[in-house]
């Protein structure tokens, strides 16, 4: 699974605590995870971290037209 965000949840569970065990959850069931950071002010301990779990990668945007690169690699 790839998660393109700013990691800054605002809806429905937003505590990074929650977010990590629910992805953990997922993981123990053998879905990966790699996670995608975007925006100036984005969540970076929590993106890594779920990537890191989710024994996928981690990336951060500089710009958008570096998704096309991501994509590929993935």
């Amino acid at each position: 699974m790839m998660l393109v965000a700013d990691g800054m949840a605002n809806v429905g569970i937003s505590d990074d605590a929650s977010i990590r065990a629910m992805a953990e959850a997922y993981i123990a069931g053998g879905t990966g995870l790699t996670t995608i950071g975007v925006g100036l002010s984005f969540n970076v301990e929590l993106m890594r971290g779920l990537a890191e779990r989710g024994a996928g990668n981690f990336y951060f945007l500089e710009s958008p037209t570096a998704i096309a690169e991501v994509f590929q690699e993935e």
